[in-house]
């Protein structure tokens, strides 16, 4: 082989590994710009995650609230269903008591 043709040879080499390299460079930009796009969404959407799991425990927490009222007031109003119950009880029965003396006493009256 001639020097020539061993020169030029070595020049489409050296062509060939440039472009090589700057499409190896083109590609890695474009991995790291990929890799930082990708790290940003999980980022977000951990964010994201974390605010939804506070909402939902926010959410349970004021549920549980919420039933501890309802039951709060359902033993409340079992309370005074109850309380009203035997207060009717006792004025029924102390009307019952009050017509059983005044037949006694008329009774008593119609006698003497």
């Amino acid at each position: 082989m001639s020097k020539l043709k061993v020169l030029e040879i070595n020049k489409k080499l050296k062509t060939t590994a440039e472009a090589t390299k700057s499409k190896y460079d083109t590609l890695l930009n474009d991995a790291q710009e990929r890799i930082s796009v990708v790290k940003k969404l999980e980022a977000d959407l951990i964010k994201q995650a974390k605010a939804q799991a506070e909402e939902n425990k926010l959410k349970k927490q004021q549920e549980e609230k919420e039933e501890k009222l309802r039951k709060q007031a359902e033993e409340q109003a079992k309370a005074k269903a109850e309380k009203e119950k035997e207060i009717a009880e006792i004025e029924k029965r102390e009307a019952e008591a009050k017509a059983e003396k005044e037949e006694k006493q008329k009774a008593e009256a119609k006698k003497v």
